[in-house]
């Protein structure tokens, strides 16, 4: 961490510091880049006047894992400890293996790394890959080179404003990801996948109105979707007329409720706004949805709800005993969408 705020300009020193965590055990955050997030921080307000950017430190995070531990992570990890609103499980080997297979086949043509073959090259010694590298490995090569023309289609795409040939690209670049890269869900849990889930919905949802893929490096975290016809209306769902207009002016089926404060520690030293914006804003959103028959919606929740987990991974059906306000008020909308599905029929899902 020292080296990489030298390298990035700003001042260190020493200091003495006691250390404790509220961070919630088998919550899925990094050890390490909570401690890195800590380390950052402190040098930022004892050296720097707290200058330092918290997407910085997580930068610099990350730096310090891949030189200094060896350990080939992405910034999912920091950014979750150091930005916040983000929760992320121990992915690594799931991680490591995309490279690692890659440069077993990149070491049967004298290459460190793909860049620069074809997939004539590929083709053309496929049964000796596989033996070399797995069918996995092979695959996720046919990713990566077909990928790197995408990017440029896509690019090419988005200069001459051509949004059609641009998602198909996306689209494209999606499957591929699903069935060569293979990082949408991870072989060690393969009773778990959320973000195949939130594709299936999403696809289903857009049909030919959009595209969606995995977003990021995979495994989980989330997804990228691109919606053709889109109006956007700014307001706040506390406003009733606001909602109302919207809804009459509009002929819509469903509501998707991203619309929450999610800051834990923000909640918990300004419980107000959460309860005022979280509680008092989907209790007005959905008065509004009754009165216009209105009645499905999905809901981005929350794995605060459940506090302190027993196990891991954390399962659907355990008990929820949030330890802030920020889960405590993701919970009881939870609780508001089920007593209004008994009263009005209210279709929802929480994920």
């Amino acid at each position: 961490m020292l080296a990489g705020f030298v390298n990035h300009g700003y001042k260190i020193g020493g200091f003495k510091a006691y250390i404790t965590s509220d961070v919630l055990i088998g919550a899925g955050l990094s050890s390490s880049a909570v401690y890195e997030t800590l380390i950052g921080n402190i040098l930022s307000g004892l050296y720097n006047d707290m200058s330092v950017s918290a997407e910085e430190i997580a930068i610099i995070g990350q730096f310090a894992e891949n030189v200094y531990f060896g350990k080939p992570c992405g910034l999912m990890d920091q950014m979750a400890c150091s930005v916040g609103n983000l929760v992320h499980v121990d992915l690594t080997a799931d991680y490591a293996s995309i490279p690692e297979e890659m440069k077993k086949v990149a070491a049967f043509f004298g290459k460190e790394v793909l860049l620069g073959l074809s997939i004539d090259d590929i083709l053309d010694n496929i049964s000796k890959l596989r033996e070399l590298a797995g069918d996995r490995g092979v695959l996720r090569t046919i990713h990566f080179i077909r990928e790197n023309e995408r990017v440029q289609k896509e690019v090419a795409a988005l200069s001459n404003e051509d949004i059609e040939v641009f998602l198909k690209n996306v689209k494209a670049s999606g499957n591929s990801s699903y069935k060569y890269l293979q990082n949408v869900y991870s072989n060690a849990d393969v009773q778990h996948q959320n973000v195949s889930i939130a594709l299936a919905i999403s696809e289903d949802f857009l049909g030919d109105n959009g595209v969606c893929r995995v977003h990021g490096g995979g495994f989980a975290g989330t997804i990228q979707t691109f919606v053709k016809k889109a109006k956007f209306y700014e307001g706040d769902i506390r406003d009733r007329a606001f909602m109302d207009s919207v809804f009459e002016k509009e002929d819509i089926d469903g509501v998707i409720h991203f619309a929450a404060s999610s800051q834990v520690g923000e909640s918990m030293k300004d419980p107000l706004k959460y309860y005022s914006n979280n509680l008092c804003g989907t209790e007005v959103l959905l008065e509004s949805m009754v009165a216009h028959g209105i009645d499905k919606i999905v809901f981005s929740s929350t794995a605060a709800t459940y506090g302190e987990p027993e196990s891991i991974p954390i399962l659907e059906t355990d008990r929820t005993l949030p330890t802030n306000c920020y889960g405590e008020t993701k919970l009881s909308m939870e609780k508001m969408f089920k007593w209004t599905s008994k009263a009005h029929n209210l279709r929802f899902v929480s994920l």
